[in-house]
């Protein structure tokens, strides 16, 4: 729908037009765009330095913060695939983690580092 803009000038009356349909197009693809590399998705896989920080929050509250257990079993120097492997099978209270696969990853490379 168009509307009605002053002109420049003597106070003229002109109709102004909505944008082109390929530029609306092109500003909400745009918009998308900042949106979705925005995410924590596309951030990419965690450093070696972010996995403690990762371990920190999401795990030391059960498993201690050096693994070796709290009111959960003892986990320092556990194979990283063993630590994904329980954290994928998302049992409680770890299916509220929301931990990406990279995340977990990083987390059981972490816990494999830690000694028992």
């Amino acid at each position: 729908m168009a509307g009605l803009t002053l002109g420049r000038g003597a106070g003229r009356i002109r109709r102004s037009h909505p944008p082109a349909k390929g530029a609306l197009v092109k500003r909400i693809l745009a918009a998308l765009v900042v949106v979705a590399l925005s995410s924590p998705a596309w951030a990419g896989p965690p450093s070696a330095a972010e996995a403690p920080a990762l371990y920190k929050k999401s795990c030391a509250s059960c498993h201690g913060a050096e693994g070796k257990g709290g009111t959960a079993r003892a986990i320092a120097g556990k194979p990283a695939s063993a630590v994904a492997g329980v954290v994928n099978a998302h049992a409680p209270p770890m299916d509220k983690l929301e931990l990406t696969p990279d995340q977990i990853a990083a987390i059981g490379r972490y816990v494999s580092s830690l000694k028992k």
